[in-house]
């Protein structure tokens, strides 16, 4: 071989191993495309709101310590003012507890979507939680015990953490809309039932979440659902039907009607504070509500994010529940 071939492979071999060189270095770096999911496996995700989502406060991914509470997680994103021991929230960057005529106003906090019964500073994160703490208005036992903000929880991750098997309910008219969710929640890690007898289901004995995939005249006819969407103060289901046409409800339950009529909603319900096991509705109305309510939960549109609840517009419009 000659001297210049020598040379030559002498440099490719020097310029080989830089290259392994810096791609080791950057193997455990976080803002390199391939290291980002595992980096959010190693996070708590904290969010905080006011008036229902609609105001943002922050948002942060924490890493966790062994044995951190959500209470220690909140102390490293925000100001954080306690009483009744430390282990409930009066105060968050100066926003504090009130109580006026209108009702009372406190911090409420959220794990994958249900409402903890929890101290803050009694319930602790794992990896890959989504903490949402949210500062609204309740009366009495008007409370909201779950949310659609954190989706896909808590079907991919729940409250209680366990091995819960989840329950897709679907009409006869949307049944490809719920196996095409379902193959989306199967892929995040869910395990899923499929079940199609909405008057027969024992909602009151579910052992883990339900996602229920129904017409609006599905939801008038189905005792359950009926029940769900009657008492909203109860269930956190800030919508009511008026024959054939979805009406939204304010935070107090009233009406609150839309400029045009809702061919869609995703609701997330509860029977009180600290259920693991939420019923989500998802109302559609023809073919054009199953194709919204397919791009908010298959699609990746962040459409959910931060909302209790949404309906959708005949023009694709989303509108935050309550109104």
């Amino acid at each position: 071989m000659s001297r210049t071939g020598r040379r030559t492979i002498i440099w490719a071999l020097v310029a080989i191993l830089a290259v392994g060189v810096v791609l080791v270095a950057l193997k455990g770096c976080t803002l390199m495309p391939w290291n980002k999911e595992a980096a959010g496996d190693e996070t708590v995700s904290v969010l905080i709101t006011r008036d229902f989502g609609g105001v943002l406060i922050a948002d942060e991914d924490v890493s966790p310590k062994s044995g951190d509470s959500v209470m220690d997680i909140l102390h490293q994103v925000a100001g954080v003012d306690t009483s009744y021991g430390g282990g409930f929230v009066s105060a968050i960057d100066g926003l504090g507890s009130e109580s006026g005529e209108g009702g009372h106003s406190d911090w409420f906090y959220y794990v994958n979507g249900v409402l903890s019964g929890l101290g803050a500073d009694e319930y602790q994160v794992e990896v890959g939680d989504r903490i949402w703490w949210e500062y609204h208005t309740w009366n009495g036992g008007n409370f909201i015990p779950a949310v659609v903000g954190s989706y896909p929880m808590p079907f991919t991750r729940g409250y209680s953490r366990e091995e819960a098997l989840s329950t897709v309910l679907f009409s006869e008219y949307l049944e490809s809309l719920a196996r095409e969710v379902g193959g989306y929640l199967a892929e995040g890690g869910s395990r899923l039932q499929y079940e199609s007898d909405l008057p027969g289901f024992a909602c009151g004995d579910r052992s883990g979440p339900v996602i229920a995939f129904v017409t609006f005249e599905d939801a008038r006819e189905t005792g359950w659902i009926s029940e769900l969407l009657a008492s909203p103060g109860k269930t956190g289901a800030f919508l009511t039907l008026d024959g054939d046409s979805l009406v939204p409800l304010d935070s107090n339950g009233e009406p609150a009607p839309l400029s045009e009529d809702p061919i869609a909603a995703v609701l997330a319900c509860g029977s009180g504070i600290g259920d693991p096991f939420p019923v989500w509705l998802v109302l559609c109305d023809g073919e054009d509500g199953a194709e919204q309510a397919g791009r908010l939960l298959v699609s990746g549109r962040q459409g959910l994010s931060r909302k209790v609840g949404v309906v959708v517009g005949a023009g694709g419009e989303l509108y935050s529940l309550p109104r």
